[in-house]
């Protein structure tokens, strides 16, 4: 098998990051649109999905998990689109026990439309796995790799939803790091020890940092929200299927002046987490900014992620089988991120999130499928506006 190939009109090309050695290295793949090229094409090289030291975990799991080629090439020429001067950018933020790599077919998608996609490895102990370099002189490269395993958190007590916050917070400097980086990459100032050959010098001039959001699936849905919140360069956070238990109740008081939007699937998210959603709306904390709230149907959680594309025995061992096709929910998941993208980020090409929902009518809705009253979202709202009376 091999993930379906980007939809949007570029060719897309990725690199992977690493800014120095040692443990509190900071790692992750980029996505840009590239020059056309071909499966023969002697130049470009297909790597495997994920690395071994992400599968390690998940195959304790998934027993049927298969290794197989991406379908876009790694270390091609970037390529600034016919017409534009500067690209810009989504920091995406990935799911509990799973990594970048879990996520290449969205991250490529979007790219393909002419984004410079930044996913991150989080090293909070969330991943299925990661690894750093350490310098060695027994390598030809001079530096070995060394594993960065996943940290398991028992939810259930209250010790371990505190914890839990707390690697929220680091995952949220992570993506705050990233964007830093991709100043550096901007202004042609960042090393990259990964691939050292790979000439970061084409990037130089070609993205637009005023222009930044941040996306994120499950726990990397609660990490974009609160990195909206922090970090002022970020326009606009949208959230796949976000896992609330992960965000932290104080926020709630704070006036995020800036847009929320919320793709959800069917399964994981329950009515608290709705509740949660619904405490985010303008009229809590008196802010004015956008707040949009969509599910697609037939869809499990992991339809968001690369193991959407499995074998159906794959998914239904593991009950990630959905009940539309992959192709059809992730055009729609596609369609409604770059309409979110293109209004909040003020770019061309804008398509109306109504005549989304009215082509896709059937396949996904304004608002959830969970059954949850007025009366039940008042009360929760009501309870975030006390507090905010009493500060």
């Amino acid at each position: 098998m091999t993930l379906p190939k980007p939809t949007g009109p570029y060719h897309v090309s990725f690199t992977d990051i690493l800014d120095k050695d040692g443990i509190d290295g900071t790692f992750f793949r980029i996505y840009y649109p590239t020059a056309e090229y071909s499966y023969e094409d002697a130049d470009a090289q297909f790597p495997m999905w994920m690395e071994e030291e992400y599968l390690k975990l998940l195959k304790g799991y998934m027993k049927e998990l298969t290794m197989f080629p991406l379908s876009i090439p790694v270390n091609l020429p970037f390529m600034v689109p016919e017409g534009e001067a500067k690209l810009p950018i989504v920091v995406f933020s990935h799911g509990l026990m799973l990594s970048k790599d879990a996520y290449t077919f969205v991250c490529s998608d979007v790219a393909s439309y002419g984004f410079i996609v930044a996913a991150v490895d989080h090293k909070d102990g969330s991943s299925a796995g990661s690894f750093y370099m350490e310098k060695s002189t027994d390598s030809v490269t001079g530096f070995v790799k060394k594993s960065f395993e996943h940290h398991f958190i028992q939810s259930g007590t209250e010790e371990a939803r505190l914890e839990r916050l707390e690697r929220v917070e680091i995952r949220v400097k992570e993506l705050s790091k990233v964007a830093d980086f991709l100043g550096n990459l901007n202004d042609g100032t960042l090393s990259n020890i990964f691939y050292p050959d790979f000439d970061l010098m084409r990037f130089k001039g070609k993205l637009n940092l005023e222009k930044m959001a941040v996306m994120g699936h499950s726990l990397g849905g609660a990490s974009a929200l609160v990195s909206l919140l922090k970090d002022d360069r970020i326009k606009v956070a949208i959230t796949q299927d976000p896992w609330m238990y992960a965000f932290d109740d104080k926020y709630l008081t704070r006036k995020i002046a800036k847009p929320i939007v919320i793709i959800n699937c069917i399964g994981d998210i329950k009515k608290n987490d709705v509740i949660k959603m619904r405490q985010f709306d303008c009229d809590v904390t008196g802010t004015v900014a956008e707040r949009l709230m969509v599910t697609i149907l037939g869809t499990t959680h992991f339809t968001q992620t690369d193991f959407a594309y499995f074998s159906d025995s794959f998914l239904e061992s593991l009950n990630f089988k959905a009940k539309n096709d992959a192709e059809l929910s992730n055009k729609i998941n596609t369609e409604l991120i770059l309409a979110s993208l293109r209004k909040h980020l003020g770019l061309p090409g804008l398509t109306e999130i109504t005549s989304i929902l009215e082509k896709n009518k059937g396949d996904v809705m304004i608002g959830t499928d969970i059954d949850v009253s007025d009366a039940e979202i008042m009360e929760a709202k009501k309870k975030i506006m006390d507090l905010i009376q009493t500060k």
